[in-house]
């Protein structure tokens, strides 16, 4: 009886010793895990972006282009990015811009593939639409890359004053009461 209390009380503490050396294993891998995903460098490619109508010229007033993307991307992060595409809604002609390089005018059809971004590096795109971008349009962009997508960052343009009032026209209901 004094044995097998003494051989149960073993194996208990044998057990709980198991149990704590699992346990601070998986603490220690866990936060290795963490600490790494903070120390990995990464793409960060951002694209800034601003929109607006386009008015043609007196001797072309027959042009089907309507508006203007112009966009500048760069890769922020500490890896080249590849496989860079954006997405600009209704888009038929862009102007791509390196430096260092000749610009490349080509036509397209919405999806712009860019290639790739050393760290730092950054393009700048003129994108010609066959609508008037809207608002709802510059939500609709999207800029990927071969690991994910990056971050687009929208500069609404600054309109005539009932373009102000026609979004926030909310605004003035209070004041009328």
């Amino acid at each position: 009886s004094i044995i097998s209390c003494s051989l149960f009380y073993r194996i208990k503490k044998f057990g709980i010793i198991i149990a704590l050396v699992a346990a601070l294993v998986t603490i220690v891998v866990g936060l290795t895990t963490i600490w790494g995903w903070f120390q990995t460098p990464v793409e960060k490619v951002v694209a800034e972006v601003e929109f607006f109508p386009f008015i043609p010229p007196p001797e072309d007033q027959n042009s089907y282009i309507r508006g203007v993307w112009k966009v500048s991307i760069k890769n922020q992060g500490e890896l080249e990015a590849s496989s860079i595409s954006i997405k600009l809604p209704n888009s038929i002609r862009t102007k791509i811009e390196r430096e260092g390089v000749d610009p490349e005018v080509k036509e397209i059809k919405e999806v712009i593939d860019l290639g790739s971004l050393r760290s730092e590096e950054a393009i700048t795109i003129t994108a010609w639409t066959n609508t008037i971008p809207t608002k709802a349009d510059a939500e609709r962009i999207r800029l990927t890359h071969k690991t994910g997508s990056g971050s687009v960052r929208i500069t609404a343009p600054l309109g005539p004053p009932w373009q102000w009032l026609a979004e926030y026209w909310i605004l003035l209901v209070p004041g009328l009461f």
